[in-house]
């Protein structure tokens, strides 16, 4: 979705999980909707036809702001910190029915944590 969001990580195409459900085994509970959407950059899960507690395998990144209207429907829990060009090329592709045509594939891209 162009100057809006990219979506991605459907496991179920991997094999590893059926209907998009998180590796979990199933769904998982909303946690918090304090952040809006209201920076380019920020991570959350994507849910099933928008309903409550069933967030998914899926995710998004924002690359437009602000999204208000996803504030209270969709849950933030990071943001990029290095690597946005990335998302700014993807969103370039030619799409078919808001799909890319060819494959993107993201592999080995780290993992960001604090320790306390």
């Amino acid at each position: 979705m162009k100057g809006s969001y990219v979506q991605g990580g459907d496991l179920s195409k991997l094999g590893i999980s059926k209907y998009s459900q998180s590796i979990f085994d199933g769904y998982f509970p909303d946690e918090t909707f304090e952040v809006k959407h209201n920076k380019v950059g920020l991570l959350g899960y994507c849910k099933k036809n928008g309903l409550k507690y069933s967030n998914e395998c899926q995710f998004y990144v924002t690359t437009g702001a602000p999204l208000s209207y996803m504030d209270g429907k969709y849950v933030v829990f990071g943001r990029v910190i290095q690597g946005m060009r990335v998302f700014r090329q993807m969103e370039r592709l030619d799409c078919l029915n808001e799909r890319p045509k060819d494959k993107i594939e993201i592999s080995n891209c780290g993992e960001y944590s604090t320790k306390r």
